[in-house]
């Protein structure tokens, strides 16, 4: 295959997660965003029903996937393992922060960091989610970085009041309010939160599958129940624990027109401070803040549009627009190299 030549590019988009949160969504969003304009081969090398081996599995795979050459690879931070210099690499970073991730994420970071890094020097270009990780990398000596912000389609976080209603309903959320604590996982800080919060007359509510169990109310929704709940709280609490890349929860809720009160870790600080939420560093300080929120329906509702006018402007046409730029562009590089090569 010529990847140089060709009408319609090729292009390998490699991922490790089935996970449907976070830094899988951003890249099932260039999939999708991006295929009518390139053929997207989309490979998740970690997707197996033989979870034991799944480890084994990824590494078969992304030998597989690295015998393939002049292709254009956009991959994911812990594909980096093995890499084909021969091809066109984007590297994406959401974070790398594993402080609170899993004993086997742990393990496998704490033994191969070091390679992904070295392997992220070989790539034509790193893309990262927010212009902290863009300084953190920058600090490392890496010199190729670009932040694509994540995006969504604004036009689905539209709502019916009487949808809303029907949900508080179905769930039996309607008597008093709803506050919104994140996915039940460590990380997130939802334990710290609940206990924080636990004497507060209201719904404290999770979502997700639970990787912590909380007596928090957790609903497992899809994903226009998931909208409807952030839109039906009254609050959102994203207390994450590591350096986030952007937090998606955090700019879901935003777009839901309600406000949000977060730790500020990472890039989550920039996108509470665009649009001007509510910063918490002090976990002892969170019930005092939630309390004032709760008081005050002109404060909620002044604070969840600034957070709406702000989250409205990261569009899905702008993501496919910047993402169909920077692949033009490492194209460019690459051609440019070649030349230059040839005639040395």
């Amino acid at each position: 295959m010529n990847v140089m030549g060709e009408n319609k590019l090729k292009i390998s988009l490699i991922n490790i997660t089935a996970s449907k949160y976070g830094g899988n969504n951003y890249e099932t969003g260039i999939a999708y965003l991006m295929a009518s304009d390139f053929t997207i081969d989309y490979t998740n090398i970690g997707n197996t029903k033989y979870k034991s081996f799944k480890a084994a599995v990824a590494l078969w795979r992304l030998l597989k996937l690295a015998k393939n050459t002049n292709t254009l690879a956009i991959r994911n931070f812990e594909t980096l393992i093995l890499l084909n210099k021969k091809n066109i690499n984007i590297a994406i970073v959401h974070h790398i922060d594993n402080s609170y991730s899993t004993l086997k994420v742990k393990f496998f970071h704490f033994f191969f960091k070091w390679l992904f890094l070295r392997n992220m020097r070989k790539c034509d270009l790193v893309v990262t989610v927010s212009n902290y990780w863009k300084r953190q990398l920058e600090g490392l000596g890496y010199k190729n970085v670009h932040v694509i912000f994540n995006a969504f389609d604004v036009a689905s976080f539209e709502f019916r009041p009487e949808e809303i209603m029907a949900f508080k309903e179905n769930y039996k959320l309607c008597d008093k309010p709803i506050v919104y604590i994140g996915n039940a996982i460590e990380s997130k800080g939802v334990l710290d939160v609940y206990n924080v919060l636990k004497d507060l007359d209201v719904h404290l509510v999770t979502s997700g599958v639970p990787q912590i169990q909380i007596p928090a109310l957790n609903l497992n929704l899809d994903y226009r129940d998931y909208q409807r709940l952030l839109r039906a709280s009254s609050v959102a609490i994203v207390m994450s624990k590591f350096n986030e890349g952007w937090c998606r929860i955090a700019h879901e809720a935003m777009l839901c027109k309600t406000p949000v009160i977060g730790s500020g870790k990472g890039g989550m600080q920039e996108l509470l401070d665009g649009g001007k939420q509510i910063t918490c560093g002090d976990i002892h300080q969170l019930k005092a803040t939630v309390s004032d929120l709760l008081s005050d329906p002109v404060k909620r509702e002044t604070i969840g549009m600034l957070g709406y006018d702000f989250a409205k402007t990261f569009t899905a046409d702008k993501f496919k627009v910047e993402w169909i730029n920077v692949i033009h562009q490492v194209l460019s590089n690459r051609r440019t190299l070649r030349r230059s090569s040839k005639y040395c």
